[in-house]
């Protein structure tokens, strides 16, 4: 039987967050489908706070919630140092996009005067 789930989200990830001493936890980052504890708008983002457990197949818990994924997922690592800007909405892809675009600037030769 399938535990009781908070909240449905779709077009998710499961974010690895690490740090110099190693993966420091990880947390779930998607497009909220439903809330049924009327917290977050469907459509709208959601990052969660540390995973605590995966109860099921696509059923995670965090402190206060139980998140069924639906559709496909996909499994991220990143700098925990990029937490706060999943939190702001961005989602993980928009920030590897950001980081290599930054990366590819920095490479360019800059103008001596």
């Amino acid at each position: 039987m399938e535990p009781t789930f908070d909240a449905i989200v779709e077009n998710w990830f499961i974010v690895t967050l690490c740090g110099d001493d190693g993966q420091m936890g990880k947390v779930l980052w998607g497009i909220v489908v439903e809330d049924r504890k009327l917290r977050f708008q469907p459509g709208h983002y959601v990052c969660t706070s540390k995973i605590i457990e995966e109860v099921g197949p696509a059923l995670f818990r965090t402190r206060n919630t139980i998140y069924k994924c639906v559709g496909s997922g996909q499994k991220v690592s990143m700098r925990i140092e990029y937490l706060p800007t999943l939190r702001r909405g961005y989602s993980p892809p928009d920030i590897q996009h950001t980081v290599e675009l930054l990366v590819e600037a920095s490479a360019w030769p800059s103008k001596s005067k």
